[in-house]
């Protein structure tokens, strides 16, 4: 079950989305292609995901229990 989405304005338009839920995998999409083009398997519940608006690449992903993951995705 899908609980959260965000995108990413890695440039002056936003070409990212990225996903979380239950099954606790974050997903990162093109949204240009429509096709995923990574995954990773967090083990936890994914309840929210915040992108640094600063350009860094870095995204927060928090979920049950007090779960916070820092991830990276830079082109």
């Amino acid at each position: 079950m899908l609980i959260t989405l965000a995108c990413s304005p890695l440039s002056r338009v936003t070409t990212h989305l990225y996903s979380g839920g239950w099954d606790g995998i974050f997903r990162a999409y093109d949204v240009h292609s429509y096709t995923p083009y990574s995954s990773v398997a967090l083990g936890h519940p994914i309840n929210c995901i915040k992108v640094d608006p600063s350009g860094s690449g870095d995204i927060y992903v928090g979920g049950n229990g007090g779960f916070l993951a820092k991830l990276n995705h830079t082109n």
